[in-house]
């Protein structure tokens, strides 16, 4: 059964840009009002102003953790207000304590967001958040505690994508998070790389992901790759496939004019050795095979390898993997056919002193115009190898065509 093309999906990224307009546009007119306001303050004031916004978000603890207080709301409604009259007149939110085991800060009000169960309470808790967000919180510096250590604020915006129905507020928390994860890209907050690979992890490891929040926050961590991505690509990739999650593939290895600037560093930085790990994920099922000569035909991974990584297809060759091989013909015949190792030995060359049952590949080789009468350095042809090695199956191959 043939399988069809997963496109880079265009509308979603043009969703991603209007929602990062709208967002900056909110952003910049706020740090713009803050930078106005603060500039006229002096450091003394400054340095009180955002102690006493620090002192106020800290009292916030029990709202978050749902201690059980009487008018636990109204007395976070209050201090909302309280922080909210704080930042108009210049306070910023840099203060706030930034170790998992240190005072309440964001990325704990954050990782607790599922434990709000009334519509009340968890929408004040996203005007609490978003205010401080605005209000300049350091949120790659803050951390939640995570078991071994803490991880930061967009860790559990991400995690909290994976609420599952049963949850009262489910969408609700969804579309927060998701809003959340826009205001931290948007604010240039600087994601490590390192951070990247973790971040994709956690997004894709529910084993059905189909929500278009996923596709679009998995296009923003791509779009802010550097050269080192790559070196955890093939992982990401090799759970995509496990999980037959098809419709990532094209966000994760683009091939659009719209992530231009993540093409471009994933094909610098890619290597060999990533290459054969990715395709070896396909390989692990006849659909996956599939899935890849029909992704790839005519994907820039395909011309990489054929012009920089030749030894993967002579690897292929010897596998009998012939429908992965099949994906660089469409594009590359001449190139495939032509290629030699070394030793001067052609794909044909190579299929021909394989071992075991080579006749498709083979037969594939040929009808992209393999060439049997060419010789290695040596001087022997395919058909040469054959008739050495006693293959009359071979040899009527080579002779039919």
């Amino acid at each position: 059964m043939k399988s069809k093309k997963r496109l880079f999906p265009t509308c979603l990224w043009e969703e991603v840009q209007h929602e990062n307009t709208n967002v900056y546009s909110l952003l910049e007119s706020f740090q713009e009002y803050q930078r106005n306001t603060r500039s006229q303050l002096s450091l003394s004031a400054i340095e009180g102003l955002d102690k006493a916004f620090k002192d106020e978000f800290e009292k916030l603890e029990s709202f978050f953790w749902r201690s059980k207080i009487h008018n636990l709301f109204d007395i976070a409604s209050e201090v909302f207000n309280s922080l909210r009259e704080l930042v108009k007149i210049g306070a910023s939110a840099e203060l706030l304590d930034k170790n998992e085991l240190g005072n309440f800060n964001v990325a704990k009000a954050i990782k607790s967001l599922p434990d709000f169960t009334q519509q009340q309470d968890l929408d004040l808790a996203n005007e609490i958040i978003w205010l401080t967000v605005q209000a300049g919180s350091l949120l790659l510096e803050q951390k939640a505690y995570a078991g071994n250590g803490g991880s930061s604020a967009i860790y559990w915006l991400i995690d909290n994508m994976h609420i599952t129905t049963e949850h009262p507020l489910q969408q609700q928390i969804h579309e927060y998070s998701y809003q959340m994860i826009c205001l931290m890209f948007v604010s240039n907050i600087g994601i490590p790389v390192a951070e990247c690979d973790i971040l994709l992890s956690i997004l894709l490891r529910n084993n059905n992901v189909q929500l278009d929040e996923h596709k679009k926050i998995a296009m923003r961590i791509v779009n802010i790759i550097t050269g080192f991505y790559c070196f955890s690509l093939s992982a990401i990739l090799i759970d995509v496939v496990k999980c037959k999650n098809w419709e990532m593939i094209p966000i994760l290895l683009p091939d659009t004019s719209h992530m231009k600037n993540a093409v471009q560093i994933i094909k610098a930085s890619i290597l060999e050795k990533d290459i054969v790990d990715i395709i070896n994920a396909f390989t692990l099922s006849k659909s996956g095979r599939n899935i890849f000569k029909t992704q790839f035909s005519y994907h820039w991974l395909s011309s990489l390898v054929v012009k920089n990584y030749p030894n993967v297809l002579f690897q292929l060759v010897k596998r009998r993997e012939k429908t992965i091989l099949e994906t660089f013909s469409k594009k590359h015949r001449l190139q495939l056919v032509n290629l030699k190792d070394k030793e001067g030995n052609t794909l044909l060359h190579i299929a021909t002193q394989t071992h075991g049952k080579m006749e498709n590949t083979i037969k594939m080789l040929l009808n992209v115009g393999a060439n049997s009468a060419v010789k290695n350095n040596k001087g022997f042809t395919p058909y040469d190898i054959a008739q050495k090695n006693k293959n009359s199956k071979l040899k009527m191959l080579f002779v039919k065509k």
